[in-house]
């Protein structure tokens, strides 16, 4: 509804072939900039002939197409990102998408997360931190070149004017106040960022920053959750240097599991324990946080796909009458807070992605005084913390548990 109401110019309530057109630009500019295929598109909505779209036509014609198009993950962080006061609030604004942007890198989207996990980038850059002002005025570029390529923008980057201006713009004070930067810089804070300059943002900063494109959304997607759904790269390093994990014949590492009592070596190991609960987490403590998270795996894994979905957990919350669980349960599977928690868990060990990855950030989280600001602040700290103890060439001896 509210994209069919900005298409609206004339508030009549129906979309003509114009108004359609602009819907549809928003969605996707390079497919729809064709206009065979644009009056192809009109003409399958408009099913009653009419020469004009009500909302029921317009809604039924969007779910078909995004069904056939699929929704990549840069389509749902785009929806995420856009989503405020349990809705879906229209077009990404600029000020958001620098805010994100400077809260990934102060989160580790960095050097320092470079250092310690692989990357996979294509192309030629050499890595390169973008500041806040450089972030606008990658932006304006961008905006105005949409078939910029990386050559012409490694090309921008090194021009003389480019790193003239660059200059001009850094001797501006930031106190971190996003509007007061856009308007200075003369730009509105609510300027709409559709979904196709989005993504060419983020493929240009992952060949700029050296950071890939799957943690470059890992990072935005925890700029809107507080989650960090941990990547298999990142597990692997963790399991390799911090768990000390060694893969097996035809296996990769990521299949190896975690035992409770490795949770404690590492816990140990890592100095985040303390008998009196103050500086790090009571050794008695470790087995009922570990046996606590195998038994609430599948409901706390599922509450944080719908954190990062949460224009899908809206759906069907209320279930029909007469149907099976309309007495007020809901599925574990529905990610609702109000799911029923699954049996006890007997066994001592998890693997997985996912599991080991909630194992890291419930670690975090009950950590006292948060001595890392994030999770991934945490595990970028164990992992350099491993180095040393390897380059040292032995590690304290490990009571048992």
């Amino acid at each position: 509804m509210k994209a069919f109401d900005d298409a609206d110019m004339n508030k009549d309530g129906y979309l003509d072939k114009e108004e359609f057109a602009r819907l549809l630009m928003h969605l996707d500019p390079k497919r729809f900039s064709d206009p065979k295929k644009l009056s192809s598109a009109f003409l399958k909505a408009d099913n009653d002939r009419s020469g004009m779209l009500e909302t029921d036509e317009v809604e039924a014609w969007l779910r078909e197409y995004l069904a056939k198009m699929g929704t990549s993950e840069e389509e749902e962080l785009y929806m995420l990102l856009t989503w405020r006061d349990n809705r879906n609030a229209g077009p990404l604004r600029l000020d958001d998408l620098l805010g994100a942007f400077l809260l990934c890198t102060s989160a580790g989207m960095n050097a320092r997360f470079r250092g310690q996990v692989p990357q996979q980038v294509p192309g030629f850059f050499e890595a390169h931190n973008v500041s806040p002002m450089e972030f606008v005025m990658l932006f304006d570029h961008l905006r105005e070149h949409r078939d910029a390529t990386d050559k012409d923008i490694r090309e921008l980057l090194t021009s003389y004017n480019w790193r003239l201006r660059n200059k001009q713009e850094m001797k501006r004070s930031f106190s971190g106040n996003l509007t007061s930067l856009l308007h200075s810089l003369g730009h509105n804070p609510n300027t709409p960022v559709g979904l196709g300059l989005f993504k060419q943002i983020l493929a240009v900063l992952s060949a700029i920053i050296r950071i890939d494109r799957e943690h470059m959304l890992m990072f935005f997607a925890w700029s809107k959750t507080e989650h960090f759904q941990l990547t298999d790269a990142v597990i692997e390093k963790v399991l390799e240097k911090v768990f000390m994990k060694v893969p097996k014949a035809k296996e990769s590492v990521l299949a190896q599991s975690v035992s409770e009592n490795d949770f404690y070596r590492v816990c140990f190991s890592m100095d985040v324990l303390d008998t009196n609960g103050r500086t790090g987490i009571p050794r008695g403590q470790i087995a009922l946080l570990f046996q606590d998270i195998l038994r609430n795996m599948q409901q706390k894994l599922a509450d944080r796909e719908a954190l990062k979905k949460p224009y899908r957990s809206r759906k069907d919350k209320s279930p029909k009458k007469g149907s099976k669980g309309s007495s007020g349960a809901t599925p574990a599977t529905s990610g609702s807070p109000t799911a029923p928690l699954v049996p006890v868990c007997l066994r001592h060990e998890l693997k997985g992605t996912k599991e080991i990855g909630l194992l890291l950030e419930m670690l975090w989280a009950n950590l006292p005084g948060r001595p890392f600001p994030t999770v991934m602040d945490m595990i970028l700290n164990f992992l350099e913390r491993a180095e040393q103890q390897r380059d040292a060439r032995g590690v304290t001896p490990v009571p048992a548990a």
